[in-house]
């Protein structure tokens, strides 16, 4: 479809390109020559372009507005934010919504191109806070006029672009998202339509839904995403980096892992345009899935980040007053995600602020923290953090240290809410007898035993695990009546050696079965036997393994991916669910 007719005849679209270049490159100041340079290389060359419509037109400009492209003339133009926003809403008002997604990734790179233009050698780094606050607000604009609803686009700017102020958040009260209607947890075909290399190994990939179902979710959630390779069907589950007020698209931002056969297949082969299917959104992890305080303190580590910036993206966007501290920490300065973007937010939000801490701080030029998380850290960073509601997220290792951090300074762990990435969860309380595991150069090294002064006993009660008990067999007696002494521990052994003989795992559908597998959950059962059992997260949030149990009794760490129903139903996630005893399931 063609839409050049409609176009020439449009008075709101012509001058649509040139409100663009004026208001990026116009928000500094002089234009210089580099910029005006590369915005018409960008319109001449149309090989950039995903949308129909950006290739038809966008080079046009250069025709029609032939003797104002020289920095004289330029700098006598103003900026004028209401031309923008019509020729926007012309824009969407004649294009259809798939069309107008691919157009808004144009316009957003053309405006990015001239900004980087006006950074010169560094690029995007070096752009002052003027040309950083300008493309924002285009981005912004973009995504309210050309994303939203047709019965949107034509309501009057102001309208779009306030958005209502979040209540302020007490105990007990409900997250006030619940009104918004959630996509439902079956599969949903998206489009890939845009790549965003955030590092050198880490990338955010936006996506558009391919059908007109709404892609909403709460901040801190996350989504299943299934990649077909070959014959194979590959499923991962990554938390969603965008906020739920960006309507109609979605967000991950994805780190290269070393052997991770997804994240380097997502790296290496995921690009606009490409097709694939999603799954959620799943979790309730987030600060408007639960009751918090007034003060929230947000902890992550590495690119652990992703559900932390979707919730603070979010509570900027509704303007939300809570006090917002968000502490984070990295490798080195090359390895910090959405830095720019959390310096924006905190120049823009009075109560937002920013702490960002490095393991391996190398460069002289680093002026912030350097270390890794501990108590130490996180009193002198943030003093008031035992009245805030705190909400961590990063490696196993990472958290299983901060966790510990904040049991020594006696955080009321009531208000201490963990996601899991990339292995166990984490609990909320102190397990004594689990040893710290060793972290690895990314992650913070575990705290320092708390102080006598601190190991108070009043503190301790609600902490100190409960005493574990142990089945002994029954006494045994001698000749003479008398009972003789038991051996507790070979008693203990023995009940062991039973339990490992007995639990066993019974595939009723193949007619499989695997024995003595007690260490093992009965996904893990089930790939040693080579059958096919769906899973993503292997944590027991997403509920993709979800298996109905005919028979026999199973110990589950995690089972947040079941309703109500799927309990009454039977159902267990194999990727939690250890055998007791011989088990029976649906496979």
């Amino acid at each position: 479809m063609s839409f050049t007719g409609e176009i020439a005849g449009n008075d709101g679209l012509d001058g649509l390109p040139l409100h663009i270049f004026l208001w990026i490159a116009g928000r500094a100041g002089a234009i210089s020559p580099r910029e005006v340079s590369v915005f018409l290389r960008m319109l001449d060359h149309s090989g950039w372009c995903q949308s129909k419509w950006a290739r038809e037109n966008l080079y046009r400009t250069h025709e029609r507005y032939a003797a104002s492209w020289n920095v004289e003339a330029l700098s006598r133009m103003s900026r004028d934010l209401e031309a923008l926003q019509i020729g926007l809403r012309c824009l969407r008002e004649i294009v259809p919504l798939a069309e107008a997604a691919l157009i808004r990734v144009d316009l957003v790179r053309l405006a990015e191109a001239t900004a980087r233009a006006s950074a010169g050698l560094l690029g995007h780094a070096a752009l002052r806070r003027e040309q950083r606050d300008a493309l924002l607000v285009f981005t912004a604009l973009t995504e309210a006029f050309l994303l939203a609803a047709d019965d949107r686009v034509r309501a009057q700017s102001s309208q779009l672009a306030a958005v209502p102020a979040a209540p302020m958040r007490r105990e007990g009260s409900g997250p006030h998202l619940q009104s918004i209607p959630l996509h439902t947890k079956g599969r949903l075909p998206v489009r890939c339509v845009q790549v965003i290399d955030e590092t050198v190994d880490v990338k955010t990939f936006r996506f558009a839904p391919l059908s007109s179902a709404r892609l909403a979710h709460l901040p801190g959630q996350f989504v299943t995403i299934e990649i077909v390779n070959g014959n194979e069907t590959m499923k991962r589950s990554y938390t969603i980096a965008s906020s739920p007020t960006r309507h109609n698209v979605i967000e991950i931002t994805v780190k290269r892992v070393p052997d991770g056969r997804v994240s380097n297949w997502l790296h290496d082969n995921l690009k606009i345009g490409d097709e694939l299917t999603i799954s959620g959104p799943h979790g309730a992890f987030g600060c408007e899935s639960v009751p918090t305080s007034d003060k929230l303190l947000f902890i992550s580590g590495g690119s652990g980040i992703t559900p932390v910036m979707s919730m603070s993206r979010y509570l900027y966007d509704v303007a939300d007053p809570r006090d917002i501290v968000f502490l984070h920490s990295a490798r080195t300065e090359r390895d910090l995600i959405f830095r720019g973007e959390l310096e924006l937010i905190a120049a823009r939000h009075p109560r937002f602020r920013p702490v960002i801490t490095l393991t391996h701080a190398g460069s002289p030029a680093w002026k912030g923290l350097t270390g890794r998380i501990s108590e130490m850290l996180i009193d002198d960073a943030v003093p008031d953090f035992r009245d805030r509601t705190v909400f961590l997220c990063g490696p196993t290792p990472f958290m299983e240290a901060v966790r510990l951090a904040l049991i020594a300074a006696e955080f009321p762990m009531a208000n201490f809410h963990a996601e899991s990435f990339g292995g166990a969860r984490v609990p909320a309380a102190p397990k004594a007898e689990a040893p710290v595991v060793a972290p690895s150069n990314d992650v913070a090294a575990a705290p320092e035993p708390p102080s006598e002064r601190k190991m108070r006993t009043s503190r301790l009660l609600g902490i100190l695990p409960r005493p574990r008990l142990v089945l002994v067999a029954p006494a045994q007696r001698s000749d003479r009546g008398a009972e003789l002494p038991v051996d507790a521990g070979a008693a203990a052994d023995h009940a062991t050696a039973d339990h490992q003989a007995t639990a066993a795992v019974v595939f009723s559908t193949s007619g499989r079965e695997a024995s003595g597998c007690t260490t093992e959950t009965i996904l893990e059962a089930a790939e040693g036997l080579g059958l096919p059992i769906p899973s993503a997260c292997r944590v027991g949030v997403c509920g993709t393994c979800k298996t109905r149990k005919l028979s026999g009794n199973v110990s589950m760490d995690c089972e947040d991916g079941l309703d109500a129903s799927d309990r009454s139903d039977g159902f267990i996630l194999a990727c939690t669910a250890r055998p007791l005893d011989r088990v029976t399931v649906e496979a």
